[in-house]
C-alpha cells in the first residue's frame, strides 16, 4: 500500500510527474521521466517508498535526541554526565577488541567475526544517514527503526531487502553491542531495552528431492562423465553423508576407515602446536559417520594424490567451496532447471545450493525412519532443535504416507463406512453461485491531465 497520497499528472510533453504538494503535507513535485501510465505507477511506488524511508530516518534522529534528553534529565543539576562522547567508529573498535579471545577461552571464529562486521557496517551506514554518530544516542528505538529500514529498503550490490533471518540476526547482534558497551561503562545502561524477534523453527533453504539428486548424479557420471565426474563425486558424498562442504574440503584418506566402514572427522584445535594450521569443525566436536554403500563402491575408483586429500577440483587442485558452488550452478543446477521447474514466487530447484545436499540427507534420513538422535550425531549438532531446523518433507514422501492413510480408510469394513460411501456417490453436486465479484486493488493516486490547483 502507498505511504502517501500523490497526484499523478501528465505534462504537456506527455511525461508524467508526481505532485505531493498539499496544504498540510508538502512532499514536492517530482518528474517520473516516463510517458506510459503503467511505468509511471511503478516509478511512483519507488518514489513513495524513498520518501517514506527518508521520513523514518529523520524520525530515528528525533527519537535519538529525545532519548538523550531523557538520560541527561536524570543527571543532577550542576554535575556532568559520566559518559563522554563515543563515536560509531570508536564503539565499533571497542566491541571488536572485546572479542579478541583464544579458542580456549571460547573466542568467536573468524567466520563469525566476518558476519559481525557485515552487520555492524549495515547499522553504522544507517545511523549516519539518520544523522547519528554517537553510541550514547543509539537506543532500542533507533534499533527498531533500523529494523524497519532494512526490511523495506533495498540495499547492497544486489539492491535487495534484508531477508527475515538476516534481519533477526542483525537486530540481536546490535542489541548485544549496546549491552557490551554499557557493560564496559561507555554508554548509559538505560539505552538498552530488549527487542524480541521472531524465532525461526524451520530453514528456508531448499532441500533437493531424491529424483533431483539422482538426475544430478546421472548428469555428472553419465551425460558428462569426462568433464563433471569430480563434481559428481562431491555431490554423492555430500548427499550420502550430510557433511558440510567445508568438511569435505578437508577430508583426507586417513579419515576413511574402509574396514570399519566409517568416516572419522576430527576437530584438531585441542592438539594444535606452534601455530600450525589444523582442521576445525563448526561444532568443535569430532564425529563418526557411517560410510554409505554407494560411497564404499566408488572409493576404489578415486585417484589418490600426494596431498592426502580425497576429492579435488577438475584440474586436480584442492577443493574450494566457492569454486565448487560456482561450477555446480553453471554445469549442473542451471542446465537441469528446466527439468525441475520452480513455480513463480516459490523456492525450488533453481534456488538449491551446495548446503541443500545436507538438508537432503536429513530429509531422507527421517523419511527412512532413522531416529533423531542418530541423525543429530551424524550432523554433529549438540542441540536436537537444529535437526528439526534442517528437516523438510518432500511431496513424494508425503504422498507415500498419505497413501497409507488412504488404504487404511478404503479398507475399512464398518457398517458406517459402507453407508456413507454409498450415499456420497448418489448425491448430486450442489449448485454453484455466480455472484462472486472480483476485488480491485485501489491505488492512493489521483490522476489528472492538467496542472492541479494548489492551495
Amino acid at each position: 500500500m502507498p505511504h502517501n497520497v500523490w497526484r499523478l499528472v501528465r505534462e504537456r510533453n506527455d511525461v508524467f510527474y508526481a505532485d505531493g504538494r498539499f496544504k498540510d503535507d508538502d512532499r514536492g513535485r517530482h518528474s517520473l521521466g516516463v510517458r506510459d501510465r503503467a511505468n509511471a505507477l511503478v516509478v511512483l511506488r519507488e518514489l513513495d517508498q524513498h520518501i517514506a524511508d527518508k521520513k523514518r530516518i529523520a524520525q530515528s534522529a528525533n527519537l535519538a535526541a529525545q532519548s538523550l534528553a531523557v538520560v541527561q534529565s536524570t543527571i543532577p543539576a550542576g554535575s556532568t554526565s559520566p559518559y563522554v562522547a563515543l563515536s560509531l567508529d570508536e564503539g565499533r573498535d571497542c566491541y571488536f577488541s572485546s572479542l579478541r579471545k583464544s579458542f580456549v577461552t571460547k573466542g568467536v571464529t573468524e567466520k563469525t567475526r566476518k558476519r559481525y562486521r557485515a552487520a555492524m557496517t549495515n547499522f553504522i551506514d544507517y545511523a549516519r544517514q539518520a544523522g547519528l554518530d554517537d553510541w550514547r544516542h543509539i537506543t532500542s528505538a533507533v534499533v527498531d527503526e533500523f529494523a524497519y529500514y532494512r526490511e523495506t529498503t533495498p540495499s547492497g550490490l544486489r539492491k535487495r531487502k534484508a531477508m527475515p533471518r538476516t534481519l533477526a540476526f542483525e537486530i540481536t547482534f546490535i542489541q548485544g553491542v549496546i549491552l557490551k558497551l554499557a557493560a564496559l561503562k561507555l554508554i548509559p545502561p538505560e539505552n538498552h531495552t530488549e527487542i524480541r524477534t521472531v524465532e525461526f523453527k524451520e530453514s528456508s533453504r531448499y532441500s533437493f528431492s531424491v529424483d533431483e539428486v539422482d538426475a544430478m548424479l546421472e548428469h555428472c557420471f553419465v551425460t558428462n562423465a569426462k568433464r563433471l565426474r569430480w563434481l559428481g563425486l562431491v555431490i554423492l558424498v555430500l548427499a550420502r553423508t550430510g557433511m558440510r562442504i567445508s568438511e569435505l574440503e578437508e577430508l583426507r584418506w586417513s579419515d576413511i576407515d574402509l574396514e570399519a566402514g566409517v568416516i572419522r572427522l576430527k576437530d584438531e584445535r585441542a592438539n594444535s602446536a606452534n601455530g600450525s594450521k589444523v582442521r576445525t569443525l563448526k561444532s568443535g566436536r569430532s564425529r563418526t559417520i557411517k560410510l554409505h554403500a554407494e560411497i564404499r563402491t566408488v572409493i576404489p575408483t578415486i585417484e589418490r594424490k600426494k596431498d592426502g586429500y580425497v576429492l579435488h577440483l577438475s584440474q586436480g587442485s584442492k577443493l574450494d567451496q566457492d569454486k565448487v558452488l560456482k561450477q555446480f550452478k553453471k554445469h549442473v543446477r542451471d542446465p537441469l532447471a528446466t527439468r525441475f521447474p520452480t513455480p513463480a514466487g516459490e523456492v525450488g530447484f533453481k534456488d538449491g545450493v551446495i548446503h541443500s545436499f545436507r538438508h537432503h540427507f536429513v530429509a531422507r534420513s527421517f523419511a527412512s525412519g532413522v531416529p533423531k538422535e542418530y541423525v543429530q550425531s551424524w550432523l554433529g549438532h549438540a542441540d536436537s532443535d537444529m535437526v528439526n531446523y534442517y528437516h523438510s518433507i518432500h511431496e513424494q514422501d508425503s504422498a507415500r504416507q498419505i497413501e497409507k492413510l488412504e488404504n487404511d480408510s478404503i479398507n475399512s469394513k464398518t457398517p458406517s463406512s459402507a453407508a456413507w460411501r454409498s450415499a456420497v456417490l448418489e448425491q448430486k453436486p450442489a449448485a454453484t453461485s455466480d455472484d462472486v465479484g472480483d476485488f480491485e486493488r485501489k491505488e492512493s493516486v489521483q490522476e489528472t491531465d492538467h496542472e492541479p490547483d494548489i492551495d
